[in-house]
């Protein structure tokens, strides 16, 4: 066959504008490349799989929960939440979806003081953790700390740590491989992620600034949570270690902004603690 007989597409195969030998690069993304999107898209499969659990126990999100337990608590963190769910500071095309509710929900379980947040918003909260509460400042204190580790993408760069961005990606896209770690098993570990004392020193800070730019709550709450006896052993302390120190440094942020100093409404013990079964 003569040269100038070859089709015209084949010849610029031949050159290499359709066909190369080079390998294509393929770059892992990083925690901070997910969209907000993406982030939410996790957290609604995470979800999933933590429902399905049989293992999971939810305290019902009907009567007489529904309009105390559950009214009071989802009240308190839509409050807690607010500013960071509309998301302003973030480029008009990617931030939260605010018209997605973020969700709390009451885990029955009586052993484990465990508070955990997903990537999208959705906050889970165990019966034992809300037994081993007295304020409301110490509640709001420990919903803001979950929202902001999660909004700051902590929670994302210790799923990624522990489980590759790839993986994670996978999982989002619906077409995780046979050898990838699946969602139902990440949603049974993430509760057991142990965060670092530098990210738990730096969510902190986020997190009193948070309090008091939305609540006239003292953004003290963990200050008297560290002097209970059940909290000495609490799961959600050792998962988010404290330190020495830790006080000083709320004393610290608490005079360096214009934070309130009201520590209860009275409701928490009729709403709450009092109404679980």
């Amino acid at each position: 066959m003569s040269f100038h007989r070859i089709a015209p597409w084949l010849i610029w195969v031949l050159i290499g504008g359709g066909w190369s030998c080079q390998p294509r690069k393929f770059s892992i993304p990083k925690p901070e490349e997910f969209s907000r999107t993406q982030r939410e898209r996790l957290g609604d499969i995470l979800a999933k799989a933590i429902a399905s659990d049989p293992a999971t126990v939810f305290l019902p999100d009907a009567p007489p929960y529904d309009t105390s337990v559950y009214d009071f608590l989802q009240a308190l963190y839509d409050q807690a939440t607010l500013r960071i769910h509309l998301d302003r500071k973030s480029p008009s095309h990617n931030r939260w979806n605010q018209y997605r509710p973020w969700k709390v929900h009451v885990l029955q379980d009586e052993e484990r003081i465990r508070a955990f947040c997903l990537p999208g918003g959705y906050l889970y909260l165990t019966t034992a953790l809300l037994r081993a509460i007295n304020t409301e400042h110490e509640l709001y204190y420990l919903m803001t700390f979950e929202a902001m580790l999660m909004h700051q993408g902590y929670v994302l760069e210790r799923l990624a740590q522990e489980y590759n961005s790839l993986n994670l990606l996978h999982i989002i896209e619906g077409r995780l491989s046979t050898n990838g770690i699946p969602a139902e098993v990440i949603a049974t570990e993430l509760p057991l992620l142990i965060y670092n004392t530098q990210v738990v020193a730096q969510n902190d800070m986020y997190t009193a600034r948070e309090i008091c730019r939305t609540s006239l709550f003292a953004p003290t709450g963990i200050v008297s949570l560290l002097e209970k006896s059940p909290w000495k052993q609490a799961e959600w302390l050792i998962t988010r270690p404290s330190w020495n120190g830790r006080t000083q440094q709320f004393d610290a942020l608490a005079s360096e902004v214009n934070c309130g100093e009201l520590e209860s409404l009275g409701m928490y013990a009729w709403k709450v603690r009092n109404m679980l079964p």
